[in-house]
């Protein structure tokens, strides 16, 4: 709070305050039925200067709750620099709020590649960040810790990546990512991530994206290879599982009406290339009702395929606003 008031009396002008907050049921048959907060987000940003801007962002359904800290130096339309905790820009689906998700969940092989999946500790990082865009071209590079930043998982046990010393090397990561497209119609891009773990020398990605919004017609594509992953065993210590993965999306979505949205989503992923029995398929078969953009309900239900049947199956459900 008193970062926020702090942050708030330095800008100039009134500052700009938004966030959103989502709601979530899921009933998975036979294992569990819940209620819970999935998002409680607030943010703070505004200009210091004509040339320099700030923002915090804070989510209170997870811990820390610290998301972003930053600040931007505009030089011009061809160079935004950033520095401080941000959102590393790697693909597609990793650039947009879980608010703007067609399927209520990220992608199998986007939630592996940032290891959690609840709280995507490697979503985002801490280093220099360069962005610009020329006519339809936009690029963005940066340099940051590779630790991501700390979280808590889906049982609510608070782990601290520093202290794993997962990426405590002197080497730094470097996240780009380049693309062309039409404004709020559709684009395509190729995004790049180079770096090293502590105890393993290589922990590298790339992907290549499409995406389509014609008003009424949605598609989404991302195909996404890397190798590298750190996890937990049982015991709750650090391994390697999987060397090289890969995986992809398909979103086909159709408005109705404005307010009325199918959605089906094909989510695949090859968690080890070096198992043939490992390999995940989720089916999501869905409704998005938007209102005004600032809220919607989503219901979806969803199969999970392992190898060669289906695991389980469950219901999705969803509400959220942005103010």
């Amino acid at each position: 709070a008193a970062l926020v008031i702090f942050t708030g009396t330095a800008l100039a002008g009134s500052p700009e305050v938004n966030g959103f907050v989502q709601m979530q049921y899921e009933d998975q048959v036979k294992e569990h039925s819940r209620f819970l907060v999935r998002t409680a987000r607030i943010g703070i940003s505004g200009d210091l200067t004509d040339r320099v801007s700030a923002m915090v962002q804070f989510d209170a359904a997870l811990d820390p709750i610290l998301l972003d800290a930053l600040i931007k130096y505009d030089l011009s339309k061809y160079a935004l620099f950033t520095a401080g905790q941000f959102k590393i820009p790697f693909g597609f689906e990793t650039s947009i709020t879980r608010f703007e998700l067609e399927a209520i969940e990220r992608s199998l092989v986007v939630s592996h590649l940032m290891n959690n999946g609840w709280s995507a500790p490697y979503l985002r990082d801490l280093g220099l960040m360069v962005t610009g865009k020329y006519m339809a071209f936009t690029y963005d590079v940066a340099l940051v810790n590779g630790t991501g930043y700390d979280y808590a998982d889906s049982s609510g046990s608070a782990r601290r990546l520093l202290r794993w010393g997962m990426d405590n090397n002197n080497a730094k990561d470097i996240v780009a990512r380049v693309g062309v497209g039409v404004p709020m119609f559709a684009g395509v891009g190729f995004s790049v991530y180079q770096g090293k773990w502590a105890d393993n020398p290589n922990r590298d990605a790339w992907g290549l994206y499409f995406q389509v919004d014609t008003g009424k017609v949605i598609l989404q594509y991302e195909y996404i290879r890397g190798k590298g992953r750190l996890v937990e065993d049982e015991s709750q210590e650090k391994k390697w599982q999987g060397d090289k993965f890969s995986g992809y999306y398909l979103v086909l979505g159709y408005r109705i009406r404005p307010y009325i949205e199918p959605v089906f989503k094909l989510d695949k992923l090859d968690p080890d290339w070096d198992s043939s029995d490992d390999n995940l398929t989720d089916l999501h078969y869905g409704l998005n009702f938007n209102l005004e953009r600032k809220a919607r309900f989503q219901v979806f239900y969803r199969e999970r395929k392992t190898g060669s049947s289906y695991k389980n199956h469950g219901w999705l459900a969803q509400v959220s606003a942005k103010f």
